[in-house]
């Protein structure tokens, strides 16, 4: 599955982003190599990602084995190919990016379960970073199901440094003997990043999903992230199109 991976993205990459994005949007620039795998391509990313959740519960269980740490080395490197491809391929759909992120906060659940088995005196120094953390996660999911009814899926770019900097934590945590600064560390990321989702959600009028910045947002021609059309093509909303296509549009109807 890897080396299929590989392979493809190998074949699409030459195409470059725009390429891609006209794949998205069904237009004549598409590369011949999406054109031919089609809605297959997105099995992909889909795959690592339910693979990611699905290691949670094995990495807990070789927690309690007393395995080679090696195995968490590996079982945390599945978290950063499935969004990689899922672009670079053009299958980049609102669900998926949404399911990316659950995935991702189940995942780490239990790698946090698997740290309090092997390294208890660690988390417990770290206690009130990772407690911390937890708040921040448990608001920013509750604040956007309450305005939109989803989970967030942001993936600004604080939040992937975030990301970045768990996967260093409890990669050193579990396999290198790092000490409780580490998560002091990801919890100095953590914070900032949450507190930029809760902002980006506050602001947006649709349920956001890649959305890089607040000041991205703000920026925007458009109120909001707008929910992609067909192909994953964000969409004006009516005011915006007055004003992108002038006085006389808006005198005419």
């Amino acid at each position: 599955m890897i080396l299929t991976a590989a392979f493809i993205f190998a074949c699409v990459r030459p195409a470059g982003r725009r390429r891609c994005r006209a794949a998205r949007a069904g237009r004549p620039g598409a590369p011949p190599q999406l054109r031919r795998l089609g809605r297959a391509v997105i099995a992909i990313p889909l795959t690592l990602t339910l693979a990611r959740v699905a290691l949670g519960p094995p990495a807990l269980w070789a927690a309690h084995r007393g395995l080679p740490r090696e195995f968490f080395a590996g079982v945390l490197l599945t978290d950063d190919y499935d969004g990689v491809l899922a672009r670079r391929l053009g299958v980049a759909r609102h669900w998926l990016r949404r399911l990316d992120s659950a995935a991702d906060v189940a995942f780490y659940l239990f790698v946090l379960g698997a740290a309090a088995v092997l390294e208890r005196e660690t988390l417990r120094a770290a206690g009130p970073a990772l407690a911390l953390l937890l708040a921040s996660e448990a608001l920013c999911l509750g604040a956007s199901l309450r305005k939109f009814g989803r989970p967030p899926a942001t993936h600004c770019t604080s939040a992937k440094l975030y990301g970045l900097a768990l996967f260093l934590a409890f990669s050193g945590v579990l396999c290198l003997g790092w000490g409780p600064w580490a998560l002091w560390a990801a919890c100095a990321c953590g914070l900032p990043a949450n507190a930029e989702v809760l902002v980006i959600v506050h602001l947006s009028t649709r349920p956001p999903v890649d959305v890089p910045s607040v000041a991205w947002l703000r920026r925007r021609p458009f109120d909001g992230p707008a929910a992609a059309g067909p192909g994953g093509v964000r969409s004006l909303s009516p005011a915006s199109h007055d004003r992108a296509a002038g006085p006389t549009a808006a005198t005419s109807r």
